[in-house]
């Protein structure tokens, strides 16, 4: 059943194209993954089917009473309630029932005939009938375990939305939206200010929980891989469906490019083969097959021209000099502030040559520690030492080392020796993506993906040997965070990441580090699929216990009698029976 339908949609911006004749429909339990580059349409097309925007032509359609959400990537979540508030004003109906049966239970206690009062308590049950029948109370649990889900703590009920941070209201708009069920949901870039811990709740609540339609834009591949069992790639102005998750439309689209690629050289090979012959035969003898064939020509379908490879960022993630063996030594760090304590007891190694990755809850500490490393704070006991020959580059997700006065070309040329003529500072900046006009920019109109880019330009520029890089795929597109792990893998640099994107953890980190645990920090020695494992292991294990727990203790056996055994009677047999008789 087709709950959404887009029906020949262009849509052209001022004036370049951004859809072009595009039609497609969600239909009942579709798990749909919305892919393609940075600037392809993605998040026009999500607005034109929420009805944010009008399309330039086409229509969109739903089906009757069909309840469409929309998660904005920048939400507006109003200003006055608190956290708590906004979820419960979602339960409207709810409420109205509710002070229904209480104004009935006031009536039901003043109630001066029998039958006045028979009327009430039937008034009474029809009502509580329909506050059941919409979930009755259950509604107090379901706030109560969506907050606490995506990451907000009890105490952060009660706040103000109007003293949220961007990330804070992000989440809120988030829980507000699976509170309200819609029948079709559509999510721009849900799992943005989500540490892992709540990508994990939300990918078990999208399968497990939540019985719609929905069409989700993520860079997330992890996610997409848990939650999705379609994927819609924007390219060309157009979409190209495919079956799957996000891993299987990577072997079909290659599948895909493979064919359309040879189709389109055979097909090419033939008519430059018909066209010598119509060209060589035209006024000679075989005129007339000639002209058959130029017939045919003409009438032939055309392959499409393959489309040309989108420009991926390039990286060249040289170093100057080798460091020692040791790189960096923490012993028993602890960092608090007056009475918040972040985090203690923290201790790990990290050699030359590996990849460690840095996970854990957002406010439990992994940017501190960053700040710690690079002498930007001091730790509250511990002590973390760097090994010899070191030089570091960080990272850091806000970007800081920015100047925003300054154009992208000025940013990078003055970090350069000072005689570097202009068009070396262009082939510098090229394979990150900034060519032509763009390279005239001010820092301070970048996008987020602009920004990390040129930071990461910025970075790689002095050739260091030790990475720090706090959040690399922030704001990236799947090419770009791609081509960033190409690069890292490539790279012989030891790099030290926090990161909540878990293909690039398992694809690079050689070892972990777990903040915000139950029981203190972690440090693991293995990679990152080891851990998924072992973290599945203990689940299993738990539950086991649990419901171990749960069983009945068994009866206790009769004692045994003592003495000489009573020999039973035996019983006679039916046959036995019926010759007795």
């Amino acid at each position: 059943m087709s709950l959404l339908r887009v029906d020949r949609v262009t849509m052209t911006h001022d004036p370049p194209l951004i859809l072009d004749d595009v039609s497609w429909q969600v239909t009942a339990g579709d798990r749909v993954g919305l892919i393609g580059a940075n600037g392809t349409g993605k998040t026009t097309l999500l607005e034109i089917m929420a009805g944010v925007q009008q399309p330039t032509t086409g229509a969109v359609y739903t089906a009757r009473g069909a309840r469409i959400g929309y998660l904005r990537q920048i939400p507006d979540i109003g200003e006055s309630d608190t956290v708590r508030d906004a979820m419960v004003a979602v339960f409207q109906d709810h409420h109205r029932l509710e002070r229904r049966m209480q104004d009935a239970t006031e009536e039901m206690a003043a109630a001066t005939s029998e039958s006045a009062l028979d009327e009430l308590m039937e008034r009474y049950a029809s009502l509580e009938a329909q506050h059941e029948h919409i979930g009755g109370y259950s509604y107090e649990h379901r706030i109560n375990s969506i907050l606490r889900g995506i990451g907000f703590s009890d105490a952060d009920f009660a706040k103000p939305l109007n003293v949220l941070s961007g990330g804070e209201r992000n989440r809120a708009a988030l829980a507000r939206l699976l509170l309200q069920e819609p029948d079709v949901l559509l999510m721009d870039e849900p799992t943005n200010h989500l540490d892992i811990n709540a990508i994990e709740w939300l990918e078990s609540f999208l399968r497990l929980d939540y019985s719609g339609s929905y069409v989700v834009v993520s860079h997330d591949r992890y996610f997409l891989d848990k939650t999705t069992t379609k994927t819609v790639e924007v390219r060309s102005h157009t979409l190209h469906e495919y079956k799957g998750a996000y891993s299987a439309y990577l072997k079909q689209r290659a599948v895909d490019t493979l064919t359309n690629e040879r189709e389109y050289e055979q097909q090419q090979k033939h008519i430059a083969k018909e066209e010598d012959f119509i060209r060589r035969h035209m006024a000679g003898q075989r005129t007339r097959e000639a002209q058959g064939r130029r017939k045919r020509l003409a009438r032939m379908e055309r392959v499409e021209r393959p489309a040309a490879e989108r420009r991926r960022m390039r990286l060249n993630a040289n170093f100057e000099g080798r460091s020692g063996e040791n790189v960096i030594i923490a012993t028993d760090l602890g960092k608090e502030y007056g009475d918040q304590l972040l985090f203690e007891d923290l201790s790990f190694d990290v050699s030359r040559g590996d990849t460690m990755g840095v996970m854990g809850p957002n406010g439990s500490g992994k940017t501190t520690l960053f700040r710690i490393l690079m002498q930007q704070e001091t730790a509250t006991v511990g002590e973390a030492r760097f090994g010899a020959a070191l030089k570091v580059g960080y990272l850091d997700q806000e970007h800081r080392d920015l100047r925003t006065d300054r154009t992208v070309l000025n940013e990078i040329w003055s970090s350069m020796p000072g005689a570097t003529p202009m068009q070396d500072v262009r082939a510098y900046l090229a394979p990150f993506l900034f060519q032509g006009d763009d390279i005239d920019k001010p820092v301070s109109v970048l996008s987020g993906g602009e920004k990390t880019r040129l930071a990461l330009a910025k970075l790689l520029l002095g050739k260091p040997n030790l990475l720090l890089l706090d959040e690399p795929t922030n704001h990236l597109d799947i090419p770009s965070r791609e081509a960033l792990e190409d690069a890292l893998l490539d790279c012989a640099a030891t790099i030290v990441l926090i990161s909540h994107d878990r293909y690039l953890l398992s694809k690079l980190a050689t070892k972990l580090l777990v903040l915000g645990g139950d029981d203190g920090p972690l440090f693991w020695r293995y990679s990152y699929e080891e851990w998924e494992l072992q973290k599945q292991e203990d689940a299993e294990r738990e539950r086991a216990e649990k419901a171990e727990a749960k069983r009945p203790a068994p009866k206790p056996e009769p004692p045994k009698q003592s003495g000489k055994k009573r020999r039973r009677k035996k019983k006679p047999r039916r046959s036995d029976a019926a010759t007795s008789v």
